[in-house]
């Protein structure tokens, strides 16, 4: 049985439009929340592309808007890395079986995911 005096309530019209939490007919407790969906904020400086894509000839060049050095972890369909390397633009993929592979992209403290097609 519900009693009042056994909860807890602070706030008032937690969602917009809505009633005071003690005015409730049924106790159902809510959890703490923030109406910020999001805050991401995007680096547009890691504009990069990779090329050809899909490729069957052992290599793919990336190429950004910056000449840093590019850390790239190549990761098989199943989540298993199967290669890491630091490059400045053309990676080495000819030891890659055919297949479809996810790119995860690091430069200058910015990443960027990409899926890669190996013929």
């Amino acid at each position: 049985m519900f009693v009042e005096s056994n909860w807890t309530f602070s706030g008032t019209n937690q969602l917009e439009g809505g009633t005071t939490n003690a005015a409730t007919t049924s106790p159902y407790p809510i959890a703490t929340y923030s109406n910020t969906l999001s805050k991401t904020v995007f680096n547009n400086k890691l504009n990069f592309s990779i090329y050809p894509n899909p490729t069957n000839t052992g290599y793919i060049e990336i190429t950004t808007a910056s000449n840093e050095a590019i850390n790239i972890l190549v990761f098989d369909i199943l989540g298993k890395q199967v290669l890491n390397k630091t490059i400045n633009n053309r990676l080495d993929v000819s030891k890659l079986n055919t297949g479809l592979y996810i790119l995860k992209l690091n430069q200058n403290g910015a990443t960027v995911t990409k899926k890669l097609v190996i013929k």
